[in-house]
């Protein structure tokens, strides 16, 4: 039988932490799976899972019991093996961020009222957390001082087409540190030549997908420009106690991102620019190598067994099973941008630069 909450929230949080862990991660053959999705895989070099490093990150700011994950009715069981603190949500169905956090905004404020929630994806790695810790710390005094929707953007280091922009005119370049600026526009993925210019002009910032709000705000911001979400979502609210009512009522909610949906529109968005740490959505196996490649020619989680000959920025990734093994060696002769993913379910040798083709693999096997 369906059930829609488990776990407890503490009594009484200054603020709580709302990981959204609803991802597939298709793009991870042969180590991810339907049911093993990126966001509890290991592709950091700390040893733990993509969410485990999500919560760790947020020490000193959000205790372990002050977690409310967010994820699909089939990986509740995972999140409880990978965040055995935490409380859960457990979606009957993907409706996109914006149903997503307007869930979680109604059970926040029906069990310990308006604190701030400090929302972020379970699947992203960041290098210098403790600079992040500071933007999040500034974020959650601000959410609950004011009526606002609080964003982080990351200062771009190349010209990235596969992430939104944001927008904050002249101030984002005249920026003091740590100071909250206004957000002008939100931009969608742009093709390479305006991904160029965005990256001279210093006046954008990747869109990061974090969000930091009092649920009271997210949802006087949804019922202003997603009408029709908000409806669903009162219906919710009166009906939290019937699970069975509220897979109902959430599986035909319109599915919609609350970028698309709220940010975008809004006038109360500001944004900290995170300009002292590194951060990565981990969108491909490129994407992963090139944050193992930052400081190495070639990378190998078991570097022990591994022989490059005559390979430049090449990265290798080894199942923890084939890991404990201890038998085979794995060498790689010639090869340039290459990655290479070796586990008991297959075996990917892919060009970094072709990575996103990854799941087609899935569709045609």
């Amino acid at each position: 039988m369906y059930q829609l909450f488990y776990g407890e929230l503490p009594p009484a949080p200054s603020a709580l932490a709302v990981i959204m862990a609803g991802g597939s991660g298709t793009r991870f053959w042969p180590l991810s799976a339907k049911e093993k999705p990126k966001q509890f895989l290991n592709l950091s070099v700390t040893g733990k899972s993509l969410i485990q490093d999500t919560v760790e990150r947020l020490s000193g700011l959000i205790q372990p019991h002050e977690v409310l994950v967010v994820t699909g009715e089939a990986w509740v069981s995972q999140v409880q093996q990978h965040l055995p603190q935490a409380a859960i949500l457990a979606e009957p169905q993907g409706r996109n961020t914006a149903p997503c956090l307007g869930l979680a905004a109604i059970k926040i404020l029906n069990a310990v009222g308006d604190v701030p929630m400090l929302c972020v994806a379970a699947d992203n790695l960041v290098q210098g957390a403790e600079k992040l810790r500071e933007l999040y710390a500034r974020a959650l005094q601000l959410a609950q001082a004011e009526d606002v929707l609080i964003t982080i953007g990351i200062k771009p280091t190349y010209p990235e087409t596969g992430y939104g922009y944001i927008y904050c005119g002249q101030a984002g370049r005249q920026r003091q540190p740590g100071t909250p600026l206004q957000v002008s526009s939100f931009k969608e993925k742009p093709d390479l030549e305006t991904a160029k210019q965005y990256l001279a002009s210093g006046d954008y910032f990747w869109n990061a997908g974090m969000l930091i709000v009092r649920p009271t705000v997210l949802l006087k911001a949804i019922e202003q420009y997603l009408p029709d979400l908000f409806e669903g979502l009162t219906k919710i609210d009166q009906a939290l106690d019937n699970a069975l009512v509220v897979k109902t009522i959430f599986e035909n909610l319109p599915a919609v991102s609350i970028d698309i949906g709220v940010l975008e529109k809004a006038e109360n968005v500001v944004m900290f620019a995170g300009d002292n740490f590194k951060w990565s959505d981990i969108g491909s196996w490129k994407s992963w190598a090139d944050l193992m490649l930052e400081n190495a020619t070639n990378y190998s989680n078991a570097a022990e067994r591994t022989v490059f000959v005559n390979s430049k920025n090449c990265a290798l990734y080894v199942a923890e099973m084939e890991k404990a093994e201890q038998k085979k060696i794995i060498g790689v002769v010639g090869l340039e941008n290459v990655v290479i993913v070796d586990t008991p379910r297959g075996l990917l040798v892919c060009h970094q630069d072709l990575s996103q083709e990854v799941k087609k693999i899935i569709r045609e096997s």
